[in-house]
């Protein structure tokens, strides 16, 4: 059913240009008012203009606090590092490697002397090269080889010592660096504030070592408290510590091998000289009594040669005939008379020249054996000479190398 239209009402009489700019002055209150109090409820939120100053201040000191403690943080853990990198035991270790290389280098030297002794001894004694010698070049060739191995470890120490300083330098920088930051943080705090924590606050080692904040070392930042100098430092630092732990020991370990190595040498070549000087001193004992031995012998010649001498003299008889006895004379009354028959005859004639040849012949062969024990007892003479200096040689050797090991 339709309704008739003058029956309703018109929904809007006024104009529309009239109507539609009210409604937007109400809009545009309405939103105006919505965002006053929209910024009124944040800035209650936010804070009220008398106390804004101190939320700000309270903020920057809570943030510069939180700071200053990973500071803290940051130069303990790299004061520790630095601690670590303290070159006191490195130092220690190369003056005892720099000592062992002073014995090493007195014991070169000491056997260039021996060598150089030895080679005065007597021609007959030098000639031939002795088990002394031997060992004394070998000793020269090991001694060598040992100094260079010491060396090599000394030039390897003092190359880490060199790289364990500049570390400690830049370290020594950057901690110095990092501490400025923290310079001023007690001022931060009020001094009531600073007075009751000084009474109830455990030391720095302790609060830092509780601290469980550590992952600002995962992350350095250039900006931040852990920067990547400071991580540069610590991961160098902690590699050079455990290299000089290995370097330490492998440095003592190498000086006390190779110090036992030079000593054993040293003993064994003082002990081959020791022998060759007994030896020595034996020969030259038995030397001595042989040339007893062959003065008796000589003498002995002597006296054979000169009772030879006089038997030929005694067998001859008298070089006159005006000087024989009528009892000694060949052509005696007894003689003729045994010859008055016929084929009688005696033999006394033959029988001397035979005995005087006889005679001839052993003086000749004394006086041969008198001349060799003669010779025998120059070459004795000559080779206890020659013994006696190579013992003393020995013997100056050997005293000079006890006293200068004793003196290491």
């Amino acid at each position: 059913m339709i309704k008739n239209p003058g029956l309703n009402p018109p929904l809007r009489a006024g104009h529309k240009i009239w109507y539609d700019s009210t409604q937007e002055n109400l809009n545009t209150n309405r939103i105006l008012r919505e965002t006053v109090r929209e910024n009124v409820a944040r800035g209650r939120i936010e804070g009220y203009l008398p106390i804004t100053r101190d939320l700000i201040i309270d903020d920057s000191n809570k943030k510069i606090h939180k700071y200053n403690r990973e500071i803290n943080l940051v130069v303990y853990e790299l004061d520790k590092i630095y601690e670590l990198l303290n070159p006191k035991n490195l130092l220690r270790l190369k003056g005892k490697l720099e000592k062992a290389l002073f014995n090493i280098r007195k014991d070169v030297d000491l056997n260039s002397e021996s060598i150089k002794v030895r080679q005065k001894r007597p021609h007959r004694e030098r000639a031939l090269k002795d088990k002394g010698d031997q060992l004394l070049l070998e000793e020269k060739q090991q001694l060598r080889n040992i100094k260079s191995t010491l060396e090599a470890g000394h030039k390897q120490l003092q190359s880490h010592l060199s790289d364990i300083n500049d570390m400690r330098k830049f370290g020594f920088s950057v901690i110095s660096e990092r501490k400025s930051a923290v310079a001023l943080a007690p001022n931060a705090y009020p001094r009531e504030f600073r007075l009751n924590r000084t009474k109830t606050s455990m030391t720095r080692s302790k609060s830092l070592s509780r601290s469980s904040d550590l992952s600002i070392f995962s992350k350095p930042s250039p900006t931040g408290a852990y920067t990547p100098d400071c991580h540069k430092f610590k991961i160098q630092g902690e590699r050079l510590h455990e290299k000089s732990l290995g370097i330490l020991r492998e440095i003592d370990d190498l000086i006390s091998e190779q110090t036992v190595l030079a000593q054993t040498i040293v003993i064994r070549v003082n002990a081959a000289i020791r022998r060759r000087l007994a030896e020595t001193e034996n020969l030259i004992s038995q030397v001595k009594l042989s040339t007893g031995h062959q003065n008796q012998a000589i003498r002995t010649a002597k006296r054979y040669r000169d009772k030879t001498v006089k038997c030929k003299q005694m067998t001859i008889g008298p070089e006159s005939i005006n000087d024989l006895l009528t009892s000694e004379k060949l052509y005696r009354p007894m003689v003729r008379n045994y010859q008055n028959h016929y084929g009688n005859k005696t033999n006394e004639i033959d029988l001397l020249v035979k005995a005087g040849k006889g005679l001839d012949s052993q003086r000749h062969k004394a006086e041969k054996d008198l001349k060799e024990l003669e010779i025998g007892k120059i070459n004795l003479q000559r080779d206890k000479l020659d013994k006696q200096i190579a013992s003393s040689t020995d013997a100056a050797i050997l005293r000079a190398r006890r006293r200068k090991v004793a003196c290491m």
